[in-house]
């Protein structure tokens, strides 16, 4: 079964039994908009942070986040605010 664009080659693809909510691509601006970073904070973030998540490539010259994955690194970024 095909993630959420038609025009997705085979590489993304997901099996049956992938979670329709581990299906959810989204943009790089739709991934600064979620986290509320600019851009360069985004880029920035890219190439210097280990945690940061793996884009999938999304036809020949854009790339997607999955937004499980991008909702994981929010939570693990976040701190416990003291009382």
């Amino acid at each position: 079964m095909r993630a959420v664009c038609p025009m997705m080659t085979a590489y993304h693809q997901f099996p049956e039994t992938t979670p329709m909510t581990e299906r959810i691509l989204i943009t790089t601006a739709e991934f600064c908009e979620t986290c509320r970073i600019s851009r360069s904070t985004f880029y920035r973030l890219r190439a210097s942070d280990a945690d940061f998540p793996q884009c999938v490539e999304y036809g020949v010259r854009s790339v997607r986040y999955r937004l499980v994955d991008v909702n994981g690194y929010i939570e693990s970024k976040l701190r416990p605010v003291a009382a």
